[in-house]
């Protein structure tokens, strides 16, 4: 069985923005209006599905953030936090001119 993707609702999309003080749960960059902004799973369903969440406690708002389409597109299949967390790691190892080394990762991968 394949669990199923909910829509949201412009209210939820607008709460989640709202949460994340408008930042992309992936990069911590802005979310910029003229940008393509999606918003997905932080858990992957798959891996709700495989660990025995149920699709309603998969499909649950607390399960979504908005982030940037170029941050989701890294995602796959994995989940957000450990996008998020592999993204901060080389932060922390990067030169400081991180923001055109991320834009060149980011178009990389």
């Amino acid at each position: 069985m394949t669990y199923s993707r909910r829509s949201l609702s412009e209210n939820e999309k607008l709460g989640l923005k709202k949460r994340q003080d408008n930042h992309c749960f992936v990069c911590t960059s802005s979310l910029l209006p003229d940008e393509s902004i999606e918003y997905d799973h932080i858990k992957s369903l798959a891996q709700c599905e495989k660990e025995g969440v149920s699709e309603n406690e998969s499909n649950d708002l607390r399960n979504f953030a908005a982030v940037h389409k170029r941050c989701n597109r890294i995602k796959s299949t994995d989940n957000l936090n450990d996008i998020r967390e592999v993204k901060n790691n080389i932060d922390t190892a990067m030169l400081p001119n991180w923001e055109n080394e991320k834009i060149k990762l980011i178009n990389i991968l």
